[in-house]
């Protein structure tokens, strides 16, 4: 996240990538934000007085909060930002708290933020007691739903648990335990969970944005636990068209997911797999009748030779024949078009690789009412759509930012887990020598001034994503814990 040596200006401060897993963005309007003021006193790259008050209680310390948050607001928010899934931290930036939970939660990420910004150890202390406090807080709140009473104390509640999420861990963790910004979004669909919409009510722009925040990010946590999640149909008009399709389709994806694994793990009935067989089959015959599925549609395309040399997967691609030519790269604003294909994949791809699982597991006699044709079919599918991630790679080549290559790196070993099961060695071959091209570009931006800081959690929850595709061999446990993987060279937000 933010750096510990190197001073960048808030100009260059791009926060252009779509955060969390990325699947697909709301329509792109370019706006100018109106963020809170960053005073030019507040230097939190040296102690000073300002951070000093923030060791003040949080009812007296109000505009120094205010101040905090703008320096965390303009460190991961470009001052020309299009709409998309954090949305909801611009709209915070012009929201004053009117519950205690929330200036408290404003006060705790503005305190961890200036700690890991100037390495002091006084308010790391204290931003380690403030967060014990909101923790107790929140238990509290959410043991007595009850008391959340108002429009207002609900969504001050899911704001405050939302800014939580943005907070590294404040112990270290074990070998089988979450990151606590999962642990907070699991948090936060509970919470959506037990209220729905007022009759009526119009959505503010902060509640359009917690809603888009925690649906999206929180559905494909899920997806990579492979857990169950419930979201109430009375939510989705807060999203976008795209994903309120998506969500149509697929929100019983999560769960289907847990029933096949503690199915296959525990010998469960026939009965009850042949059930998820036929709920995945309407999945997967609702899913193709979307336009992202038209494997038979014309695409633009451009000779892999001819690929410029400067970025490292181009190179690999250009010396390799397996795919001669590739798709032209999206030229919808901020590639929208291709992340909404790409998230329409990921799950169709999911969808497949678990029926080819239980096929592969169980015994055929156990599915006399699945043919054999169709089986094939699905094998067959699958495959063309890991070829179709395989052809769109250049729309996630360019630009040169941390989370479109690791996008480009989530789709690759989704493909190349593929091929391996499918034994298509020349296809698994190419996606290797593009995924070592791709960790020398990861490694290549973070050690330059294009790895800015990110918000984004992809890397953390793609070994879940890309290990349902690994359907002939025995899933690895360690995949589905959600946590940092790599260790970033910029110091993070820890408390």
């Amino acid at each position: 996240m933010r750096p510990d040596s190197t001073r960048r200006t808030n100009s260059g401060l791009i926060f252009d990538a779509p955060g969390a897993v990325c699947p697909e963005c709301p329509p792109i309007q370019h706006v100018r934000v109106s963020a809170p003021v960053r005073s030019k006193s507040l230097d939190v790259f040296r102690p000073n007085d300002t951070a000093l008050q923030l060791l003040t209680p949080v009812s007296n310390s109000s505009v120094v909060d205010d101040q905090a948050f703008a320096d965390f607001f303009y460190t991961y928010i470009s001052p020309e930002v299009g709409i998309w899934r954090q949305s909801y931290l611009i709209a915070l930036a012009d929201y004053a708290p009117k519950t205690t939970i929330l200036q408290r939660a404003k006060h705790t990420l503005g305190l961890a933020h200036l700690a890991s910004s100037v390495g002091d150890d006084l308010l790391s202390r204290r931003s380690r007691i403030e967060y014990g406090r909101i923790l107790g807080e929140l238990r509290f709140t959410m043991c007595f739903p009850s008391k959340i009473r108002t429009r207002t104390e609900f969504r001050e509640l899911v704001a405050s648990i939302a800014l939580l999420s943005h907070l590294g861990d404040p112990v270290v963790n074990s070998i089988s335990a979450d990151d606590s910004w999962a642990t907070h979004l699991w948090a936060i669909q509970h919470v959506f969970s037990g209220r729905v919409p007022p009759a009526g009510a119009r959505d503010t722009a902060l509640d359009q944005g917690l809603a888009r925040h925690s649906f999206m990010n929180g559905f494909m946590l899920a997806i990579a636990k492979r857990k169950n999640w419930v979201i109430d149909a009375r939510w989705l008009p807060a999203l976008s068209q795209g994903w309120t399709d998506v969500l149509a389709v697929f929100h019983e994806l999560p769960s289907l997911l847990e029933g096949v694994d503690h199915a296959l793990t525990t010998g469960g009935d026939v009965h009850s797999l042949l059930h998820i067989v036929e709920r995945l089959r309407q999945m997967r015959v609702a899913a193709l009748q979307f336009p992202e599925f038209d494997l038979e549609a014309d695409h633009e395309t451009v000779d892999a030779a001819r690929l410029h040399s400067g970025i490292e997967e181009h190179s690999a691609m250009a010396a390799s024949t397996t795919f001669p030519a590739l798709n032209v790269p999206d030229a919808t604003a901020e590639g929208r078009q291709a992340i909404a294909g790409l998230h329409w994949r990921i799950l169709i791809l999911t969808v497949e690789c678990t029926l080819l699982r239980i096929w592969h597991y169980y015994p055929e006699d156990c599915f006399d009412p699945i043919s054999n044709v169709w089986q094939r079919g699905v094998e067959q599918n699958a495959y063309n759509v890991a070829r179709m991630l395989c052809m769109s790679v250049l729309s996630f080549t360019q630009p040169d930012k941390l989370v479109r290559a690791i996008m480009l790196r989530l789709m690759i070993k989704m493909a190349h887990n593929v091929f391996e099961q499918q034994g298509a060695s020349t296809e698994a071959a190419w996606c290797r020598t593009c995924l070592e091209a791709n960790a020398t570009r990861v490694q290549r931006i973070k050690d330059e001034e294009s790895g800015a800081p990110t918000l984004c959690k992809i890397a953390d929850v793609l070994p879940g994503i890309v290990e349902a595709c690994r359907y002939k061999s025995k899933f690895d446990p360690e995949a589905f814990v959600v946590r940092a993987r790599e260790a970033p060279k910029t110091k993070a937000l820890i408390i």
